[in-house]
């Protein structure tokens, strides 16, 4: 695989090194911040709902879409396709002098390295220009024929070196016969030659070959390399001390002859440069380039490399989509309804008795001291034998065990351990009370009941709340055990918050069912009266409209909870209120209000029973009160369950704990209260 733009791949420190450094930290610091907050309970599995596989795997997949996103921004291919381009520009041919005399430090770091440094420069250009490379020292050979491709071209000038040309001398005519041949295939006007040397013409005459660069109008470009006045020494290789000398041992000087150089790019209509360390003359070079014309290549392929950042970004997103679904709990996610109808009717489903004993409120531990049997009715002696004897009665369902409670909070001294557990295990009565209605509200939503499953949510809410009280003013009450108060206060919060959306959700069914009723009946009442004009027609077919849309609505909302004879019950309603609307477009008053009668006995169907459970008179199914029953019946009726007398005095019993306790303990309580609500257990979800 290759790159385009490969300075992208450094990126990749970050999804390998810093993302996992960060992860990590992130990880000691939760666990600091929990151990804090939940002190021993921060690895119990009830009190932290976390999956450490799936936090791993959400780790791994960011840091996974990180690097293909990296990836992607490199543009990454793997093979190039031939394409054909309409390309303008003009033919360079560059003639460099590669004799020993180019290795003259007099431009440092020497005159061929300089030269190297132009064609360079010439390279980057980028203006569509093909260039060409002669080497030329005592004979000349093509180097690099005429590209477009300045890569190419540049590795060839890499490797230009004294030794390119094992013959010795300068012979500048053979250079110039080489650049003609070359130049042989292309069109006059847009082609041009840059000498590259010091001018010394050691071999050869370029009389004639000039007269042949003037009939054919190519134009030379010369640069000179060197000194024209004071001559400089010339090292036997680049970098070192030892010079090269004549046969008499003298040492071997070599000067530039401007002379030759300036009449040869005069006679061709060309220019002269000299370069030097300070000014290296590119630019007049670059504006005498640019005055030859661009001339325009058939048959011209380049190669275009195929991208694939396409499908790093369709794996980049697949694995951050793949991150958003995962869950770092160890329950899989499941839609809001199905939660809140799962997490009220839990306790209800034989599947799911094994894994609620988890989560059962617990009672503190017994006290110093043995307990008399609760059977035995004597008068225990001590707080801790009054203490176990309540706990044993509170364990074999006995409700007499809270006056045993009660009178050691209102005995003990505020900081006694033992008034701490009794309040403690007072909340936790009240607490498994309200879980018993909780079991209740289960089968009244599987018997259509939605009313009544509100009213036991409410009921339920509030000995929760009891219990909450009971459980802070533990802790106020002296050093409850921590671990039962947490575990006890984890499942209280979570079963509470489950009820709080549940009873929500129950109150907009109710709200939007009375909704579709009073819409109906309005509508049935408009309908009823004959339309006088135009716009009264459309106020009527505008009210059916509103009725059959809040009867679709209810159906919905219906459907969400589970209960079907209500959804039943508002599918009908609508295609009734359907039916009515049609007839009314048609004219057919009488049969649309017959509709509309049909509608409101179906959504009536439901009310009765939410009516009945709220205590109204009950009705019939056609809307009518029932007939008056007995005294008796009234009786039964009015009566309360024994059950629901029981939870009545569980409601007062708590009341009359909390006004035991003093001011300073009441104030005490709702400070805990307010630190418990602050610091609920969470667990966090992104690193």
């Amino acid at each position: 695989m290759n790159f385009i733009a490969p300075d992208w791949l450094y990126l990749l420190i970050l999804p390998l090194v810093l993302m996992p450094l960060l992860a990590l930290i992130g990880r000691a610091r939760r666990k600091e911040r929990l151990n804090i907050l939940l002190g021993a309970n921060a690895d119990s599995p009830e009190a932290v709902h976390l999956s450490r596989g799936r936090r791993l795997l959400r780790i791994i997949l960011l840091c996974t879409a990180v690097i293909f996103i990296v990836i992607a921004c490199g543009r990454p291919f793997f093979y190039a396709k031939l394409l054909p381009f309409e390309e303008k520009g003009r033919d360079l041919l560059v003639l460099c002098d590669v004799s020993r005399s180019m290795n003259a430090a007099d431009i440092a770091p020497s005159r061929l390295r300089h030269a190297q440094f132009l064609l360079h420069q010439l390279a980057a250009r980028d203006r569509g220009d093909r260039l060409g490379l002669i080497l030329f020292a005592g004979n000349a050979y093509l180097s690099c024929p005429l590209t477009s491709d300045p890569v190419t071209f540049n590795e060839y000038v890499d490797d230009i070196s004294t030794d390119s040309v094992p013959a010795g001398g300068t012979n500048l005519e053979r250079a110039l016969q080489v650049a003609l041949k070359a130049f042989e295939s292309s069109e006059s006007g847009n082609r041009a030659i840059i000498l590259m040397t010091d001018g010394e013409e050691l071999q050869g005459s370029i009389k004639k070959v000039t007269e042949e660069l003037v009939k054919r109008h190519i134009p030379v470009f010369a640069i000179g390399f060197g000194d024209p006045v004071n001559g400089s020494v010339i090292p036997r290789t680049p970098g070192e001390s030892a010079l090269i000398r004549d046969r008499k041992g003298k040492i071997v000087t070599t000067r530039l002859n401007e002379k030759l150089l300036s009449s040869l790019a005069a006679a061709t209509k060309g220019i002269y440069i000299r370069t030097t360390a300070t000014d290296s003359g590119f630019p007049q070079l670059q504006s005498a380039i640019d005055g030859l014309d661009r001339l325009s290549r058939e048959n011209v392929k380049h190669k275009l490399p195929v991208e694939e950042f396409p499908k790093a970004l369709a794996a980049a997103l697949a694995a951050l989509f793949a991150f958003l679904l995962l869950s770092e709990r160890k329950s899989p996610a499941v839609p809001l309804s199905s939660l809140l109808l799962g997490l009220s009717v839990f306790m209800a489903l034989p599947g799911l008795e094994g894994a609620e004993k988890k989560s059962v409120p617990l009672l503190a531990e017994k006290g110093k001291g043995s307990a008399p049997a609760p059977t035995v009715i004597t008068e225990p002696k001590t707080p801790e034998e009054t203490y176990n004897l309540a706990r044993n009665m509170q364990i074999s369902g006995n409700k007499g065990c809270e006056e045993l409670y009660r009178k050691l909070i209102s005995r003990l001294p505020a900081d006694s351990p033992l008034r701490a557990k009794s309040f403690l295990n007072l909340g936790t009565g009240l607490h498994n009370d309200s879980r018993s209605l909780q079991k209740n509200i289960g089968e009244q939503l599987k018997q259509q009941r939605p009313a009544e499953a509100l009213k036991t949510i409410k009921e339920s809410l509030t000995l929760s709340d009891g219990a909450e009280e009971l459980y802070s003013a533990s802790v106020s009450g002296g050093a409850p055990p921590e671990k039962v108060l947490s575990s006890n206060l984890t499942t209280l919060f979570r079963e509470r918050k489950a009820l709080e959306e549940l009873k929500k959700k129950i109150e907009e069914l109710l709200k939007q069912q009375q909704k579709a009723q009073d819409q109906t009946a309005s509508a049935q009442q408009q309908n009823q009266q004959k339309p006088r004009n135009q716009q009264q027609r459309q106020q009527q077919q505008q009210s059916i409209n509103k009725a059959q849309q809040a009867s679709n609505q209810l159906r919905d909302q219906a459907q969400q909870l589970k209960q079907s004879q209500l959804a039943q019950s508002a599918q009908k309603a609508s295609q009734e209120l359907q039916k009515a609307s049609e007839a009314k477009k048609k004219g057919q008053d009488q049969q649309s209000s017959r509709h509309l009668e049909k509608a409101l006995r179906e959504l009536a169907k439901q009310g009765g029973q939410q009516q009945k459970a709220e205590g109204s008179p009950p009705q019939n199914s056609r809307g009518t009160p029932e007939p008056p029953q007995s005294k008796a019946q009234q009786n039964a009726r009015h009566t309360p369950a024994p059950g629901s007398m029981q939870k009545q005095e569980n409601r007062k019993g708590a009341e009359q704990m909390l006004e035991m306790m003093g001011e300073d303990d009441k104030k005490m309580r709702s400070a805990i209260k307010q630190r418990q609500r602050m610091s609920r257990p969470q667990t966090e979800r992104d690193w």
